[in-house]
């Protein structure tokens, strides 16, 4: 994929969300007068900890807590890999040296300090293959109570249905990346992505 065309997707979805962002910020403000969220700091910190950060309210119901945990841990580990992947599209067609300190990056390029033969790439390649499966473990978990075990408290809807298969297409897509990159690299031909 060219450069050009990749930066043209990551526009129109960057704008895509930014509209979406907007409507629904609209949609926080609607209500009367906002309360007062000053107040308590360090309980409030602490509230954001718990049940932002520790999702503690996913827990109610254990086997959804954990596939949802899953999940949520699997996005914040692999917000990483799509910056990496970003900039892999931008630099492997990049026609001068990057950044002008003579080094042009491979397809291998993870920042300098996770490339993928660093052994810190290497630590955090390992940690992404393991929460890839962990995020697909989860999304299974959801789909098949979605479809198959139906419980009263999950309302069947197509756009649950897709999101969870957005994700699972998201992890095999990376998976398929990194399963390619392997194989020609192993074949000793270039990578061109």
């Amino acid at each position: 994929m060219s450069a050009l065309l990749m930066l043209l997707i990551l526009v129109v979805g960057l704008g895509l969300f930014a509209r979406t962002a907007s409507h629904r910020w609209k949609l926080m403000f609607a209500a009367k007068a906002p309360a007062v969220r000053s107040d308590n700091p360090s309980r409030r910190v602490r509230q954001v900890l718990r049940y932002v950060f520790g999702q503690a309210r996913m827990f109610r119901y254990r086997g959804a807590g954990i596939a949802h945990a899953l999940i949520f841990g699997g996005f914040v580990v692999l917000a990483l890999r799509t910056i990496v992947l970003v900039a892999r599209g931008f630099t492997g067609y990049c026609p001068v040296d990057f950044y002008g300190v003579g080094y042009r990056p491979g397809p291998g390029f993870g920042f300098w300090i996770f490339d993928d033969d660093t052994w810190l790439g290497a630590v955090y390649l390992f940690i992404k293959d393991l929460v890839g499966v962990g995020v697909i473990v989860g999304v299974a978990y959801f789909l098949i109570m979605r479809l198959v075990v139906r419980p009263k408290r999950i309302e069947l809807s197509r756009e649950g249905v897709l999101i969870l298969l957005l994700i699972l297409a998201l992890m095999l897509a990376d998976m398929v990346y990194e399963a390619t990159a392997i194989i020609m690299t192993s074949a000793g031909g270039p990578v061109h992505f």
